[in-house]
């Protein structure tokens, strides 16, 4: 596989924010850590916070094409909601360490409204409850799914598997892994019986 020095100094400082924290890792640390000159992160990037911004982008991006393929294998709309919670995991498993640089040190200005990182975030948010609102959607249609709001039985999910993902990465205490327990959490809440 052929990596480029950009994607070289993105892993470096995925590698270096995880353990330390953003704060607390130079761009020259960066730089030593992915054999570079100092320089050439900023031939890439204008600042620090760019760097962050980059990964959130590429995480953001990976997952959202990650279950787009997940849920494309799916027939019925409780086969949607299975999947997700599925992906979750395993999107958490394989980029551990890019989700929890996003969940502790994503900078609070990054989500508020008039930051022009805001409305990406948004849209991202948005795109992954409605591919989860379509899948209760479906289930509804092919009666796999009570009658529920796909809206918020969508944001519920979200919220569930969201906070879970937070809980295992950030709390100071033993979480077993809740996959499971959550699809059949939600699978009971919301099937049609």
């Amino acid at each position: 596989m052929n990596i480029n020095r950009k994607e070289i100094i993105i892993n470096s400082a995925i590698t270096l924010f995880a353990q330390s924290g953003f704060a607390s890792v130079s761009t020259s640390a960066v730089a030593k850590h992915a054999g570079v000159a100092e320089g050439l992160i900023f031939h890439y990037f204008n600042t620090k916070e760019d760097i962050l911004l980059c990964i959130l982008e590429q995480v953001s991006e990976k997952y959202l094409d990650g279950f787009k393929a997940r849920k494309a294998d799916c027939s019925t709309g409780i086969e949607v909601v299975r999947a997700f919670i599925e992906y979750n995991a395993d999107f958490h498993q394989e980029y551990s360490d890019a989700l929890l640089i996003l969940f502790r040190d994503l900078p609070s200005s990054f989500l508020q409204e008039g930051n022009p990182h805001y409305e990406a975030l948004r849209r991202g948010l948005n795109e992954i409850i409605g591919l989860l609102e379509e899948g209760v959607g479906q289930g509804k249609k092919d009666g796999t799914i009570r009658d529920v709001s796909e809206h918020e039985t969508a944001l519920l999910i979200w919220g569930m598997v969201h906070g879970s993902t937070r809980l295992e990465l950030l709390e100071p205490i033993d979480v077993p892994d809740l996959t499971d327990l959550s699809v059949d959490f939600c699978i009971k809440a919301i099937e049609k019986k």
